[in-house]
């Protein structure tokens, strides 16, 4: 379906949706930590994507001879686990319609005033993606803040499923208002998962989240938050979406940097990875 302009030509709804300003509740955001905006992502961009993986499953299933599922594609494939899966993870975060999808969001919330509002100075953005295999839960995150990936003091993070997200299909759980806390020492006893210890935040409400397809839950890095497993038939697909200003990096150096254990816990959990293959995106 396109639309028509007063000049005649057609305009396709998706492309007028990828360009459209994205307003952020700034309150909201400050007050909670997160903040869902629905429809943010076209119901095309999100065909697209699932097209694109159903094509993928199709080559790859037929070169390797590994029969694939119609219904769950690219689940008999991760499955094959060792260095094939560490790989294939590794390069799905650069499928093209992900470029494009994290673009665009990324375009639409800085016309919506996003980045003034959050004074960016050197923008940084980047997507990546998570991919869950059901019953799987060998790669859920426990209680934790961001501090893998987060390596400037100015930074958001885009959660976006590309799937239903809730208590059966997989999801995410947070603690409304954590992000409060700050950056919060993790406890590395389980060196491959740091976690934020409960008495950190068992003060605080927990709210799991339920999100339709396409949904942007837009969030601050400190916020702490849990994977919930899939239960479901299908792999759950979310796009990760890091905003973040080069202007405030993080001095790894500087043992007096707020998020400097955020560098260790990383450092930590790298070296217990190491000799676990197949680790999830």
């Amino acid at each position: 379906m396109t639309w028509a302009t007063a000049h005649g030509t057609e305009i396709d709804p998706a492309a007028a949706h990828a360009i459209a300003p994205l307003s952020v509740d700034h309150e909201e955001l400050a007050d909670r930590g997160y903040v869902t905006l629905p429809h943010a992502v076209a119901p095309q961009r999100i065909e697209e994507f699932h097209a694109t993986v159903r094509a993928l499953s199709t080559a790859l299933g037929a070169r390797h001879h590994v029969p694939v599922s119609d219904a769950a594609p690219l689940l008999d494939l991760l499955r094959r686990g060792g260095q094939y899966r560490t790989q294939l993870f590794s390069l799905l975060k650069n499928l093209h319609v992900l470029q494009r999808m994290s673009l665009e969001l990324v375009e639409r919330l800085r016309a919506g005033g996003l980045w003034k509002r959050m004074e960016m100075q050197v923008p940084l953005a980047w997507p990546t993606l998570r991919a869950d295999p059901p019953d799987e839960e060998t790669y859920m995150l426990p209680m934790h803040q961001d501090y893998g990936s987060t390596r400037c003091h100015v930074a958001l993070r885009g959660w976006v499923p590309l799937t239903p997200a809730n208590e059966e299909c997989g999801t995410m759980s947070v603690v409304v208002g954590s992000h409060k806390l700050g950056v919060v020492a993790h406890d590395a006893s389980d060196a491959l998962y740091p976690r934020v210890p409960p008495s950190r935040y068992q003060h605080l409400p927990l709210h799991t989240l339920r999100c339709e397809p396409g949904s942007l839950v837009l969030f601050h890095p400190t916020l702490v938050h849990a994977s919930v497993a899939n239960r479901g038939t299908r792999v759950k697909f979310v796009l990760l979406l890091q905003m973040q200003d080069l202007a405030t990096m993080v001095d790894p150096d500087d043992p007096r940097d707020a998020m400097h254990g955020w560098i260790e816990s990383t450092r930590t959990r790298e070296h217990a990875r190491a000799d676990v293959p197949g680790t999830n995106a």
